[in-house]
């Protein structure tokens, strides 16, 4: 190995200066047998071993060099080394550089080798044991925690020397891992509060743990605040996703309010416990009060469960809590939402950031806070005992903002003021994926600021790093966001109407924006793609439609894809027959109009309508998704039909009668008849039958008021129309 690196410096005896750009993971702690991936510049590796062997590969802090393992450095063509690590037990807690040596054969000097470290990319953590203690809501101010004082969350405390701090969590309860040593801990107040137990501050040594450094924190200002906590599923296709939302009172008051969860269209509620007070499909509503300080109100238990689309969909959701005084009078609002492409495959250990938007480099404006969400699971064949999660926070944001929103489980934080993050689970118990699935998974939100007065733009990156008990860490995705107050392209829209029937058309409208421009599809519409800001189209046939936008300016592309956002319902299925002075429509519909040369016939609702007067005739038929068809029948005949029976066959007397008249037949035999009395608008108000062969027959119209019928005479396929009045 050694003779191939010599042969190929040899050749080349080219000098390269670059430097280790990234070490992964980049952190570690006391008696750690860790693997790492050092990636350098292109052109600085060549394969083999370096000639010191493990020397060329170390961590240095100060005069602690920790060198990487021989029999587990490997260089290859990539640029990248994995490096393997033993961390040993008295190592120094805090920053190490990372130094790769890069040698080269120089005819002068013979064997020389570059060296440009990469500064304080790899941390340690201390194990020798713990601080811990609570923060508490001091009510009556006496310095001592009453079984009714709650903890507070997101209170600081700082672990000198070192200045590592600790966020306390939901409860009030904080906690660190640090080395050997005499610390100091003491409680920084947040605004508005003041201390009010003593000592104030603890002089600890460490080992062993210490716990029970309690510090009580008091502030007179009736203080309304809550922690709005939502757990975000991965959206995975087909299948059925959930959500829990849960909002804990932190200020010092008792709460009321409501929790309102909007749902993107293609997303279809299924069940939640409790059930929503209010249920409008896309929009459910849960009712909350009497939430006394430090208790929490949870909608989903476990979850609020939904269905997702199929893959490449996008799909959203949005929580909303509305804090109210006892009087009903708004407070202060609360919202988290989420969005993603639905995909099919996923890795469980998954980081995710909000704002999120679909645009390259998620552009988010400037000073925007960020909430960030680590997913983990236990995928496993065994319980995990504990569970620590590490994160660098990017240099461009402010440590002093960094908020806990929440958690699975109790989790303790801790961070140095370098920004390096360490979330601890210990003792979570986590059971593995094949023993109990829901069981094995879990998360942390947290929330933070960027630092003020950042340049235009500026990109943040954050990966982090999850150990289950001594295993090798786990990798999540790196997310990207870029501030920027540059105007960027922002794919939304609305339209007149999204649900319409068929052969009918709908406007669209994009969101105004400068220096933009757009490219709409409409798969099933005419036109099926604009280049227009707000186009007009035309959909002739029923189903669902989608539309996608995508909105480009000099910031970047933007792309919004809404499934089956236009319901187009059918028209209905109308034609006519005309027999005699019948027009009979298709029956079944909800309803029917009737108009005589373009005026309404007042009461003509029904299928049919006998014609009483020569004329033009329209009938309009409305469905039960309120779509509507008509059929115009122009120059129609009254008594015209090939069907239609002579008055000479068939002889009505008296006319006018009193409602009593009789029937004669001519030269029909034996034959059964139907007689009908319609009114002026073509409704039957009285039907007999009767049979031809005996002679005249007696018709009695009782309960008739007085005025102009038509009676219709049926006698097999042939019909008679005759005028008869009716008087009193």
């Amino acid at each position: 190995m050694k003779k191939l690196l010599l042969i190929l410096f040899l050749l080349s005896q080219v000098v390269f200066d670059a430097t280790s750009q990234s070490i992964t993971p980049n952190f570690g702690y006391k008696g750690q047998h860790i693997n790492t991936t050092i990636t350098t510049s292109a052109g600085y590796l060549a394969i083999g071993s370096g000639p010191t062997g493990n020397q060329d590969i170390y961590l240095q802090q100060g005069a602690t060099v920790i060198y990487a393992d021989w029999n587990y450095t490997l260089f290859t063509f990539a640029d990248s080394l994995w490096a393997t690590f033993s961390i040993p037990l008295n190592a120094p807690t805090g920053l190490y550089d990372v130094h790769v040596k890069n040698y080269y054969w120089d005819p002068f000097n013979g064997w020389t080798y570059s060296d440009d470290p990469q500064y304080g990319a790899f941390t340690i953590n201390g194990d020798a044991g713990t601080i811990t203690g609570q923060i508490y809501f001091d009510a009556n101010q006496d310095g001592i925690k009453d079984i009714n004082e709650q903890g507070l969350a997101n209170h600081r405390i700082v672990v000198n020397p070192g200045g590592n701090i600790s966020l306390s969590d939901q409860n009030g309860n904080y906690g660190l891992a640090v080395d050997s040593a005499t610390y100091n801990v003491s409680y920084l107040p947040a605004f508005s509060y003041s201390q009010t137990s003593s000592p104030v501050s603890y002089n600890v040594t460490v080992p062993p743990s210490q716990s029970n450094l309690d510090f009580g924190a008091f502030t007179a200002q009736v203080l309304y605040k809550q922690e709005l906590l939502v757990f975000h599923d991965r959206m995975r296709c087909n299948s059925t996703g959930y959500t829990s939302v849960t909002l804990r009172n932190n200020g010092n008051d008792t709460a009321f309010g409501s929790i309102s969860l909007l749902l993107s269209s293609n997303l279809g509620f299924i069940s939640s416990s409790p059930a929503p007070d209010v249920n409008l499909g896309d929009t459910l509503i849960w009712y909350y009060n009497n939430i006394a300080p430090g208790q929490s109100f949870t909608v989903g238990n476990p979850y609020v469960y939904f269905g997702n689309p199929s893959a490449g969909q996008f799909v959203w959701y949005s929580v909303i809590d509305s804090l109210r005084d006892n009087s009903g009078n708004l407070l202060t609002m609360y919202a988290d939402s989420f969005a993603t492409v639905v995909r099919c495959s996923y890795d469980p250990n998954e980081k995710m950031v909000f704002p999120y938007r679909t645009a390259v480099g998620n552009p988010t404006p400037m000073d925007n806070q960020l909430s960030y969400t680590i997913n983990f699971q236990n995928t496993g064949n065994d319980t995990a005992y504990d569970v620590s999660i590490y994160d660098t926070i990017d240099a461009n944001m402010d440590l002093n903002t960094l908020e806990i929103i929440g958690s699975s489980d109790p989790v303790t934080t801790q961070y140095t003021p370098s920004g390096a993050l360490r979330f601890s689970f210990n003792h979570i118990m986590l059971p593995d994926s094949t023993t109990d699935e829901p069981g094995s998974h879990g998360f942390v939100q947290y929330r933070i600021n960027p630092l003020p007065n950042l340049p235009d733009p500026t990109v943040v990156t954050n990966t982090s790093y999850i150990v289950f008990d001594y295993n090798d860490p786990i990798v999540t995705n790196t997310t990207i966001t870029t501030f920027t107050d540059q105007q960027l392209p922002n794919a939304l829209f609305a339209s007149g109407n999204p649900v319409v029937c068929a052969n009918t058309c709908v406007s669209f409208n994009a969101a105004p924006q400068t220096g933009a421009s757009y490219q709409w599809y409409f798969p099933g519409g005419s036109p099926a793609s604009s280049p227009l800001p707000n186009p007009t189209v035309c959909y002739p046939n029923a189903g669902d439609y989608d539309v996608t936008l995508m909105v480009t300016n000099a910031a970047g592309v933007d792309t919004l894809y809404q499934p089956e956002y236009i319901h187009i319902n059918p028209l209905p299925a109308l034609t006519v027959a005309h027999v005699g002075d019948s027009l009979n429509a298709t029956q079944g519909f909800a309803s029917y109009e009737w108009y005589y040369n373009s005026n309404l016939i007042p009461g003509a609702t029904d299928a049919s309508y006998v014609v009483t007067q020569n004329g033009d005739y329209v009938v309009v038929a409305t469905n039960s998704y309120g779509c509507q068809s008509s059929v115009n029948l122009l120059n129609v005949m009254v008594g015209i039909s090939e069907n239609e029976l002579s008055s000479e066959e068939i002889t009505i007397f008296p006319n006018p009668s009193s409602g009593s008249f009789k029937v004669a037949f001519k030269s029909f035999g034996n034959v059964e008849a139907k007689v009908e009395l319609l009114n002026a608008v073509g409704s039957i108000v009285n039907s007999f039958d009767v049979v031809t062969d005996k002679g005249s027959n007696t018709v009695e119209m009782d309960n008739v008021a007085a005025g102009v019928y038509t009676l219709r005479l049926s006698l097999g396929q042939k019909i008679l129309h005759q005028k008869v009045i009716i008087r009193n």
